[in-house]
């Protein structure tokens, strides 16, 4: 999708910026390095459109690149953190009985001081 994308918008931004802006977009190659560029958000400003097509164009890109990177990386984290627990929970087995001894006796303390609230 990556690759589909950088010629699909590297391919539409020559053929929209050549005729004014030759000499930045004077291939293909490089409307495709510019779009790679921005589909990451690198955006290291060698290359930029002039034309108003070529910046409604960048924009366009710019909101897919950030879409494109931003749903995958929700998931791979949310992946990350239950593998993460799961591998927590195979080292430190103990860990869980311990806290919820803790929890336990937290709720027992706590019950006690109500009771207590209550019958005086």
């Amino acid at each position: 999708l990556l690759g589909i994308s950088t010629v699909t918008f590297g391919s539409i931004m020559f053929y929209i910026e050549h005729e004014s802006n030759g000499v930045m977009f004077n291939s293909i190659m490089t409307g495709c390095w510019w779009a790679l560029v921005t589909i990451t958000t690198l955006g290291y400003g060698d290359i930029h459109p002039i034309t108003i097509g070529g910046k409604i164009i960048g924009s366009v890109l710019l909101t897919f690149g950030m879409v494109f990177l931003t749903l995958p990386m929700t998931i791979i984290v949310s992946k990350f953190g239950s593998v993460y627990e799961r591998e927590n929970r195979k080292l430190y087995p103990h860990k869980e009985m311990t806290d919820s001894i803790s929890n336990s006796k937290e709720d027992s303390l706590s019950n006690i001081n109500n009771s207590r609230s209550r019958t005086t």
